[in-house]
């Protein structure tokens, strides 16, 4: 896979309740709803280990 490009992360419909972990072009990321709803992903990572 090529970085910096887009790629389909998962569908909204599964995108529901609880954050979703994926692997994306080798990186581990976490992809959750906000309070208002809007989605969003972050690396999944530990920010206090940096693991």
């Amino acid at each position: 896979m090529l970085k910096n490009f887009w790629y389909v992360a998962c569908t909204s419909a599964e995108l529901a309740q609880q954050p979703l972990g994926r692997i994306i072009c080798n990186e581990p990321v976490v992809i959750y709803r906000q309070a208002d709803g809007t989605p969003a992903i972050l690396k999944n990572v530990c920010p206090h280990r940096q693991a």
